[in-house]
């Protein structure tokens, strides 16, 4: 959540603002849970890229896995909670491991 303020001023100088709130959407729909349990379901990190550069930390954001021609074969495995990612140098977010 972000919240910002849009300040207007009207002919009497008199100034006013209005509080509003920006959502971050998920505008290429990339998946944010891994569970690699094996079921065949939601086992490797799916994004919506083909041959991206990707880069997956931890929150103390040390390095956990990198690709410049990611295969859809990240698993998570050894790894519980939230990591967080980059793909081509541009789209951030995270990902839960279950």
């Amino acid at each position: 959540m972000l919240l910002n303020r849009l300040y207007e001023k009207d002919n009497f100088n008199s100034i006013g603002f209005i509080l509003f709130e920006l959502q971050k959407e998920n505008l290429y729909n990339i998946p944010n849970v891994i569970t690699p349990n094996g079921d065949g379901v939601n086992d490797t990190w799916v994004i919506p890229f083909e041959n991206a550069k990707v880069l997956i930390y931890n929150r103390a954001g040390a390095t956990v896995f990198q690709s410049d021609n990611y295969q859809q074969d990240f698993s998570g495995l050894g790894y519980y909670g939230t990591l967080y990612f980059t793909i081509n140098n541009s789209i951030n977010g995270y990902i839960t491991v279950i």
